[in-house]
């Protein structure tokens, strides 16, 4: 059997080959993923930062809040006392604990009859805002509502968030 002559190969082509591959693969995504430390902070140049879904980890509600507070505040769990929050997330079964928690507040204020309902539905966090957004009914002028004064609130507790924390209410 004849013997072929063998084919020469530029030693600087299999590099350059290498090269190639290797930049049109990185270019296509393939990279391995990266580590959880580099996802969590995003580049410099990767645009604005979206905000963060809050976990709600407990909620109450009711028609007879202690205090004459008027729209959304974030509370310490300390500073409970005398609202009549510290009961309503105690007949919930919420254990709140001042080192873990914090508790968003949303409040109508005194109104002169009964019927408005009030929920804390979600919670944003971005950059230093808290973003609370939820619903705030009154009731149909047709209803036969209860005359009686009523003070409707919602409020959740969330993992506590830092002193300073801005709310921002996005309340329908």
């Amino acid at each position: 059997m004849p013997t072929l002559p063998r084919p020469v190969v530029n030693p600087v082509l299999p590099a350059a080959l290498a090269l190639a591959v290797t930049l049109t693969l990185t270019a296509c995504g393939t990279d391995p993923a990266p580590s959880p430390a580099t996802r969590t902070a995003p580049p410099p140049s990767a645009g604005p930062v979206l905000a963060v879904d809050v976990p709600i980890l407990g909620k109450v509600h009711g028609d007879q809040l202690a205090t004459d507070d008027y729209g959304v505040k974030m509370m310490d769990v300390a500073a409970l006392a005398g609202t009549g929050l510290e009961q309503a997330f105690a007949a919930a079964g919420i254990e709140l604990d001042p080192a873990l928690h914090s508790v968003v507040l949303l409040a109508l204020g005194e109104q002169s009859q009964g019927g408005y309902t009030v929920d804390i539905t979600a919670l944003q966090h971005k950059g230093g805002t808290l973003y609370v957004q939820g619903i705030a009914q009154q009731p149909a002028e047709d209803a036969d509502a209860p005359t009686k004064s009523t003070r409707p609130f919602a409020a959740v507790a969330i993992d506590r968030v830092p002193l300073g924390t801005v709310v921002r209410s996005d309340i329908q």
